[in-house]
């Protein structure tokens, strides 16, 4: 049986559905997995390989985000974010508005080792881990509960109409015009230049960098009733993107390593 097939059919036991919900686009996902693997330990790398069997690293990344409008997993939906106010620094006591994140990325990542859970569990606990750290870079989804992290301000971008939060979802990544191979040899370049200095800090520190990006995020005129991207924004708006994309799997590989070869 082929890998697609098995997705569809039986991946970890659900049925494969689209998800109406807006996230981190698919391609972003799988490119931040594609480049995190030059992070990974030899010890990490191998559970991986173990866990994942047959099935692509690139699929199982995009799962969570296929699911978690069905009934079975409806209560992960508020795993993909968090809101809080512009003046809340994120910290390990700050209640969020809402948006739980951080909290199942702990909770997900607390599942990996082995004899934590059975094996399908363990491989739906990866799946949330790498989708979250991912989702957790863009920087909406660490929003503004009143604009439900951007998913209500009305934007214009070449030429079409969209929202704010979907903009940096896939917009901006997809505007490169860059293949997904292309992107992810920039990323990897970007991400090496970084690594050792992003490798650092908590779930915490990495959300509140999202926070911090708002001044850029917001910076348009909101006059307008439907603020046209400038090519200005659309620029600043890209490099931002891949930044975080980078050092989102940077750090994706850190949480890894930490289970498997913490004494590297």
């Amino acid at each position: 049986m082929s890998w697609r097939p098995a997705l569809c059919a039986g991946l970890l036991g659900l049925a494969c559905l689209p998800s109406t919900a807006q996230a981190w686009g698919p391609s972003a996902h799988r490119i931040a997995a594609e480049v995190m693997d030059a992070f990974l330990c030899t010890a990490a790398r191998a559970e991986v390989e173990a866990m994942t069997g047959h099935m692509p690293l690139a699929e199982l990344v995009v799962w969570p985000d296929r699911i978690r409008d069905t009934a079975a997993w409806s209560h992960t939906r508020d795993w993909h974010y968090m809101n809080v106010a512009d003046d809340t620094p994120v910290r390990a006591d700050t209640q969020p508005e809402s948006g739980r994140i951080l909290a199942a990325i702990r909770d997900n990542l607390a599942l990996l080792p082995p004899g934590e859970a059975g094996p399908e569990r363990r491989r739906q606990a990866l799946a949330f881990v790498l989708h979250l750290v991912v989702d957790l870079h863009q920087p909406l989804h660490v929003g503004r509960a009143a604009d439900r992290g951007g998913n209500s301000v009305r934007v214009r971008f070449a030429e079409r109409e969209t929202n704010l939060h979907r903009l940096w979802d896939s917009g901006l990544l997809y505007s490169t015009g860059l293949r997904p191979e292309e992107h992810a040899n920039a990323l990897r370049a970007l991400a090496a230049a970084g690594g050792a200095n992003w490798a650092q800090g908590s779930l915490e520190d990495w959300a509140d960098e999202s926070r911090r990006l708002r001044p850029w995020v917001y910076d348009f005129d909101a006059r307008r009733e439907v603020p046209i991207i400038s090519r200005r924004y659309a620029e600043t708006g890209r490099q931002l993107a891949s930044l975080r994309l980078a050092q989102a799997s940077v750090r994706s590989a850190r949480l890894l390593n930490g289970v498997w070869c913490p004494d590297q």
